[in-house]
């Protein structure tokens, strides 16, 4: 099968977020599975690489706003399919609406991932006519697609919602890639060997994050004498100095080193050590999808400390494989941490369980069902999901 993925992050020339990170993942996987796999995404300062396996086609967007994005790669598809390549199948991620223009004739399957139209109703309606634009363009891709996944209940519920969907999407995970069994990434130099709790923080400082949320539940857990530190990793963003600003305010003078520190953007094999040095993670996002940094925490046998009612409540088994407080609530959260601060041992045991529990989202099981279910949408020419029930 030709699998066209339209995404619009790929080449890490910015910040990479979840999109990015799960199409690099599920791309690669789908070419080890013998697939031909074409990449089409917005072009930045420089052209996308691509990969022996793996092709690239910058789509130049000359207009930025969201019908101009869905000109340009519907524009960028047409001109590519007129050279004479096919598509069998082309995953869109529903942001934005950016396959909504797409050639009829090309099989368009929608992959969830936090709708802009479910983030404009949580702040109460279309605000702008690009507000306005995005809502029909995500629209329209919806109703033209052949087929429509989400990787949790929880986002495939509030899909069928939006759209009122005559049926309920797959829910199939995103893949991951897993470290090996009992591999924490940290020298033994880097160990932390004291009874201070090193607490991490890792994303985007935005406010959807919990971000502000944890800064007033850490204050108030300082302000009772807790032993530990806490560490912000947060990635480049034009919103990040204020955020930090709002976050020393709130934190007053535990934002001081060494109780805390705001380091840099870091990717790679520096962020992986940074998190394998960690006792604790949280994320107290207010809405997340299947948000990669709960994962990639847990990979690294970390226990982490997240939100109900979100998508993270799928990965998260609260008391045996992490914690989970509700969104917004301060008080719960720093409730939260010193209670689970008091019991290390306790701390190292579910942390090892998080990692045993990631066995499921394992890229080459999940990657597999997306495929297969694509290569029979493909081959029926319709959707192959039966009225509100998935499968």
């Amino acid at each position: 099968m030709h699998l066209a993925l339209l995404t619009p992050e790929w080449w890490y020339e910015a910040s990479p977020g979840g999109i990015a990170t799960y199409c690099h993942i599920f791309a690669d996987q789908a070419a080890n599975s013998g697939h031909s796999v074409t990449v089409f995404t917005p072009a930045g300062g420089a052209k996308p690489p691509s990969s022996d396996r793996v092709h690239v086609v910058a789509v130049q967007v000359a207009s930025a706003t969201p019908w101009g994005y869905a000109e340009a790669f519907r524009d960028t598809v047409d001109s590519w399919m007129q050279q004479g390549y096919r598509i069998d199948c082309a995953e869109a991620a529903d942001y934005l609406g950016f396959a909504a223009l797409i050639d009829p004739s090309v099989p368009v399957v929608t992959r969830l991932h936090t709708p802009y139209t479910y983030l404009l109703e949580r702040r109460g309606g279309a605000e702008s006519m690009s507000d306005r634009d995005v809502l029909e363009l995500e629209e329209r891709q919806i109703r033209r697609s052949a087929l429509v996944t989400s990787p949790s209940a929880w986002l495939a519920e509030i899909g069928t919602r939006l759209w009122d969907l005559p049926y309920r999407p797959a829910v199939i995970p995103n893949p991951i890639r897993s470290l090996p069994p009992n591999h924490d990434g940290v020298m033994d130099s880097e160990r932390n060997t004291g009874a201070t709790l090193r607490v991490l923080y890792f994303g985007h400082l935005a406010e959807h994050k919990g971000v502000f949320t944890l800064a007033a539940a850490l204050r108030d857990w300082f302000d009772t004498g807790a032993d530990a530190t806490m560490t912000f990793v947060s990635q480049e963003a034009p919103w990040k100095y204020l955020a930090e600003t709002r976050i020393r305010e709130i934190l007053g003078y535990h934002a001081e080193s060494p109780r805390c520190q705001f380091l840099a953007e870091q990717r790679g094999e520096q962020l992986q050590r940074t998190i394998a040095a960690a006792d604790l993670v949280v994320l107290p996002s207010h809405h997340d999808n299947l948000p990669y940094t709960v994962i990639e925490a847990m990979a690294h046998a970390k226990p982490v400390v997240s939100t109900t009612g979100t998508g993270t409540a799928e990965i998260i088994d609260h008391g045996h494989t992490g914690f989970l407080v509700p969104p917004g609530d301060a008080a719960a959260l720093a409730g939260a941490l010193a209670e689970i601060s008091v019991d290390r041992a306790a701390l190292t045991a579910i942390g090892r369980r998080a990692q045993a529990s990631l066995a499921r989202y394992a890229s080459p099981q999940t990657t597999a069902r997306l495929l297969d279910l694509y290569s029979r949408t493909v081959g029926t020419g319709r959707d192959v999901l039966s009225p509100r029930t998935g499968r």
